[in-house]
């Protein structure tokens, strides 16, 4: 079974670094996923890891989201598929108009 997680690490600026810069502060991994070409670029030269390239949604944001859930407008179109799903599921918008009320 994988484990899939999300965990941002500061940028050091030395590409020549980056690789074991990331390395060092998480888990063992197989699998990088990455929206940023240099990063991605930088993996691949690395040879280590598999690097899967995201699509990154940089005109939308999660204050924009939260708005729109507060608003009853369509958020879902600004979330991946799956996202939206575990956000109904666990009665995300509900949760979301009770912290803002």
């Amino acid at each position: 079974k994988k484990i899939i997680g999300i965990i941002p690490v500061r940028n050091i600026n030395q590409y020549g670094l980056w690789v074991n810069h990331v390395e060092r502060l998480l888990p063992p991994f197989d699998t990088m996923y990455t929206g940023s070409p240099i990063v991605a670029r930088l993996f691949l030269d690395h040879g280590k890891h598999a690097v899967k390239k995201i699509i990154m949604r940089v005109d939308v944001s999660g204050m924009k989201i939260r708005e729109m859930m507060m608003e009853n407008k369509n958020w879902e179109a600004l979330v991946p598929e799956k996202v939206a799903a575990l956000i109904k599921k666990w009665d995300g918008v509900k949760r979301i108009k009770e912290i803002n009320s």
